[in-house]
């Protein structure tokens, strides 16, 4: 019941920010564009990010999406929490900030894993210009997404991680790959979503996929899938949420990539943009989430770019 936008639940992704390699120095990104997951074809434009920005990190709820944090330059990291609602288009709104935890630790921060449940959405990890092991946080953050405020602390995750990603089913967010202590991290952690508290081993990747690859979900599997180990990869990996172990190796991605963003509508997964050897990539893999094989083409997004954000309304924490 209630108006189209606040359904929600129809199975659009909206993909956020990245780098422009193209357009270097200054290559930050402020575009958004949003696919219909159940079909195939191109993105379109969604509107604009209120900065322009990568390194971001995304999540949603059935009606929300939220970015967070980012990079502008190599001295210039946000704060700043946007949100929109993925049925309409337009601009993203202000709706609020990273958490300062005081101290040695500011709120500007990039790189971290976010994801989220139909409620929750968890920051963890990130980059930050001070404190930490060599500037990676183990810090978890929490928001409301059905609010708007600032930003909470939940909890620690097992490890110092920048560049990891994280999937959830409507309970349990799992994080993995990322770089810090070692450089390269196979380490899984969790934490349940509802509850506040630092997170618990939970496994490790079957490989090492160093800094952002691509995660997605649906209520029971979650996806990785690419990476920078500094070697590209295309390896796709997925594990059980509600069972503890390692990753399992799910098939390909049609290119060599990381820095690419992924989500999902609990049946298909999409993982848009990019980099590789050759340069940014536009393009959008498909997997069906529940079997095992190589990823297909689905379409391009409206400009290649890396370390972008991806979200949905119908995501793996969204129980339906």
């Amino acid at each position: 019941s209630g108006p189209t936008e606040m359904r929600g639940g129809r199975g659009r992704a909206v993909f956020a920010g990245g780098y422009v390699s193209g357009n270097a120095p200054s290559g930050h990104s402020n575009v958004m564009d949003f696919i219909e997951i159940a079909t195939t074809g191109n993105a379109t434009d969604f509107g604009d990010l209120s900065e322009r920005r990568y390194n971001v990190s995304g999540c949603g709820s059935a009606t929300r999406g939220v970015f967070m944090g980012g990079q502008g330059s190599p001295s210039s990291l946000f704060n700043t929490i946007d949100f929109v609602t993925i049925s309409s288009g337009g601009g993203a709104n202000d709706f609020g900030d990273l958490i300062d935890l005081g101290g040695s630790i500011n709120d500007l921060m990039q790189s971290g894993a976010v994801t989220s449940n139909d409620t929750r959405g968890l920051y963890m990890g990130g980059f930050t210009p001070v404190g930490g092991l060599n500037s990676r946080q183990n810090i978890i953050e929490f928001i409301t997404i059905a609010t708007t405020g600032d930003a909470n602390d939940f909890g620690d995750i097992t490890v110092y991680s920048q560049g990891s990603q994280a999937c959830a089913s409507p309970t349990r967010a799992v994080r993995g790959a990322g770089a810090g202590n070692p450089a390269n991290q196979q380490v899984m952690d969790f934490v349940t979503i509802a509850t506040k508290g630092d997170a618990i081993n939970f496994g490790e990747l079957a490989s090492i996929l160093g800094l952002f690859p691509a995660s997605l979900s649906s209520t029971t599997r979650g996806i990785f899938a690419g990476g920078s180990t500094p070697t590209k990869l295309n390896t796709i990996e997925f594990i059980t949420i509600a069972t503890l172990g390692n990753a399992t190796n799910f098939g390909d991605l049609t290119v060599v990539t990381y820095g690419a963003a992924g989500s999902s509508n609990q049946v298909r997964g999409v993982i848009g943009g990019g980099g590789s050897p050759s340069g940014d990539r536009n393009q959008i893999n498909l997997i069906t989430i529940a079997s095992a094989g190589n990823a297909t083409d689905f379409g391009d997004l409206t400009t290649a770019r890396v370390t972008l954000a991806g979200c949905s309304d119908s995501g793996g924490g969204i129980g339906e």
